[in-house]
């Protein structure tokens, strides 16, 4: 394919799959095309040209982007290895990839190839992705990478899974802010910023509630600050979702122990901490008698005083009066006295 003769678009796309096929190889010190590695910057130039709109002979038009997407969705299995392998390439080179990996999976068509494609390597790339994830200096591509992968309607549900959130959670819970950060950017991509996943999201937390609200309530436990608020923070996020959401929502405060651990991060030492357990506990408050369930009203009742006394006091911020949490405070205050 490296001949000087014109290459249609999708010629272009196989040159440069196979040479990054070689690139990878050669560093991995495995039998390698010579010809093919010495391009291997020739083509990602051309091709950062013809996506960006400054290739003459090939211009970015929507059908030639559309013939190099099929080329790397025939060739997802390439595509995969560039990703598993990202830790060989120069940060430069690694932001060029993305570049062109962003335009590829966003392409604006009813059918993707790409993501079609790579689909039959999903599972195993995330997985294994996530097994280098805290490798030095990787941890912002690899969640790049995944984060671009979780936006596709086509591979969506390969980090629906239960054990994807259990990996994601052993990284938020790391001490170093760039791991547990973007673990935590990752958890949001897949549960929260995809607005048109709602159902596939709602279906996934209500199937499997349990299991999620654990890896939920172990946040609570972290002494990661960064993790606790945040995770906290989601799951609020999450609560309010609505309909597609109800047998999560309401297996939330029917459970004692929820309650339990809101109220444990009331005492918190963090007032951002409180904060989150705050907007938590209204959760409760509000839903009604029905569903928290005679466990969760009882414990309620046995603790309505000390509820009122920190809904009276509570001021995470005595310099600035917040009206909202006012205005919330004042509501949570009329239910609590209000309980008989």
């Amino acid at each position: 394919p490296f001949g000087k003769t014109k290459k249609k678009p999708d010629q272009h796309a196989q040159c440069f799959l196979a040479t990054s096929d070689a690139f990878i190889d050669q560093h991995l010190g495995a039998k390698f095309d010579k010809k093919a590695f010495k391009k291997f910057d020739k083509y990602m130039e051309r091709m950062l040209e013809i996506m960006g709109g400054k290739c003459k002979k090939c211009p970015n038009s929507k059908e030639n982007l559309l013939l190099i997407a099929v080329e790397f969705g025939n060739e997802a299995a390439t595509v995969s290895k560039i990703f598993l392998h990202f830790n060989v390439f120069t940060p430069e080179t690694k932001k060029h990839f993305l570049e062109i990996f962003e335009d590829l999976f966003g392409l604006a068509v009813e059918s993707n190839p790409l993501t079609q494609g790579i689909a039959e390597y999903a599972g195993r790339t995330i997985e294994g992705i996530f097994s280098k994830f805290e490798e030095a200096g990787m941890t912002t591509s690899y969640g790049n990478i995944l984060k671009m992968m979780c936006r596709s309607p086509d591979l969506i549900n390969y980090f629906l899974q239960v054990e994807v959130f259990e990996n994601l959670s052993k990284h938020v819970s790391n001490p170093v802010f760039d791991i547990s950060s973007e673990a935590l950017s990752i958890y949001q991509e897949i549960l929260i910023s995809r607005k048109n996943n709602v159902e596939e999201v709602g279906d996934f937390l209500n199937s499997n509630k349990e299991k999620m609200m654990e890896i939920f309530m172990e946040l609570f436990h972290q002494e990661n600050y960064l993790a606790k608020r945040e995770g906290m923070k989601m799951l609020h996020e999450l609560l309010l979702k609505g309909a597609s959401y109800k047998e999560f929502q309401e297996y939330f405060v029917g459970e004692k122990d929820h309650l339990k651990l809101v109220m444990q991060s009331l005492n918190d030492d963090s007032s951002g901490i409180q904060v989150e357990a705050f907007n938590l506990l209204l959760l409760f408050l509000e839903a009604p008698l029905e569903v928290r369930g005679p466990r969760v009203n009882d414990t309620i009742r046995k603790n309505k005083d000390p509820l009122l006394l920190f809904v009276t006091e509570f001021q995470p911020n005595p310099d600035k009066i917040d009206e909202s949490l006012e205005s919330k405070k004042e509501m949570a205050r009329q239910i609590v006295e209000d309980i008989d």
